[in-house]
């Protein structure tokens, strides 16, 4: 055997006994690679436990796990990189031991809008305990999409334009209005006739219309507002805390409204309807996708869903409740007429 030929098989035996041992620090290189690596799956360094979450309205929410699977106890810390239409809360940061996790809700920011937002968690610095593993500012693979049309209760959008109607707060109009644009109807202000806008209706806090109102856009109402007529709007009508609907509403879009609402007319809704707490509907809701019922409302009326039904805590029906769906029932529920739905669930 010459020289060199001695030479290449200590090199190979050399070889096979690195291959043969321990990849030393492979937690800390993988921490270190970014955020394909050391974060992402529920199998990750920090993992989640969903990364394609739903904002059907303005009022919905979703819920998602940080999880620490490295396999030792680690100082996380964590911040919102939501834009500006979505925001996260709860546990953002704290020391977790293996396997253990923080949960955090994500719902929209009061603005009018829907898309989708990526990237909405950000892992900015991670450190176990041994010092073996650290990460920074690795961005979650969380995607949100988002239908936040209507705004908060209570929130009407914007400011008048020059080529909108106008009744100023604490005033009156005892004539039809009849606009291609937006029509404002300012705080205390009342409306005696028909209201009719190609655009919007925004109406302030304590605002009353004595006659139907008809909008091809949105109708948006502030607190304590009060509707003696018909309220028809071809896309979403939102109300405010203690609002009162005295006849029939009905939106090409989704209805929202605030706590302590109180319907006397019929609720008809394209798409989703969502109720606050405290809430009293004397007569029938139909919604072509999901219903919400806020806790400690009362429903006197017929509730037909073609999606799922989710009803909060001290929650009582009066008559028929039909889901195409799911019902998700919390504590307290009292159904004292019929019950169809595809499936029940206790959350209580």
């Amino acid at each position: 055997m010459n020289a060199f030929t001695k030479l290449a098989v200590v090199f190979l035996f050399v070889g096979a006994v690195l291959l043969a041992g321990p990849v030393f620090g492979f937690s800390s290189l993988a921490a270190n690679r970014g955020a394909d690596v050391s974060v992402g799956g529920s199998d990750a360094l920090i993992g989640v436990d969903a990364t394609h979450l739903t904002l059907d309205g303005p009022r919905d929410e979703a819920t998602v796990s940080i999880e620490n699977n490295a396999g030792r106890r680690l100082s996380l810390e964590a911040e919102d990189t939501t834009g500006p239409d979505v925001q996260v809360d709860g546990q953002l940061s704290g020391t977790l031991a293996a396997g253990e996790s923080l949960q955090v809700t994500v719902s929209c920011n009061g603005g009018g809008t829907s898309g989708t937002d990526s990237g909405i968690v950000t892992v900015t610095e991670a450190i176990s305990d041994d010092g073996s593993i650290t990460v920074r500012d690795a961005t979650l693979p969380v995607t949100v999409d988002y239908e936040c049309t209507g705004g908060k209760p209570g929130t009407p959008p914007g400011q008048p334009s020059d080529d909108d109607v106008v009744i100023e707060p604490g005033g009156k109009s005892n004539d039809e209005i009849d606009s291609d644009g937006t029509v404002w109807i300012g705080d205390g202000g009342k409306a005696n006739d028909e209201v009719k806008a190609g655009g919007d209706v925004s109406i302030g806090t304590g605002g009353k219309t004595n006659d139907e109102v008809e909008a091809g856009g949105n109708i948006v109402t502030a607190d304590d507002y009060t509707a003696n007529g018909e309220l028809s709007a071809g896309g979403d009508v939102s109300i405010g805390d203690g609002g009162k609907t005295n006849n029939e509403v009905t939106a090409g879009g989704s209805i929202t409204t605030g706590d302590d609402y109180t319907a006397n007319g019929e609720l008809t809704a394209t798409e989703d309807i969502t109720v606050g707490s405290g809430s009293k509907i004397q007569n029938g809701i139909s919604a072509g996708g999901d219903i919400s019922i806020g806790s400690g409302s009362k429903v006197n009326g017929e509730l037909d869903a073609g999606g799922d039904v989710y009803v909060g805590d001290s929650v009582t029906f009066n008559n028929e409740v039909t889901a195409g769906g799911t019902i998700y029932v919390g504590c307290d529920v009292r159904f004292n007429g019929d019950l169809s739905a595809g499936s029940v669930v206790d959350e209580c």
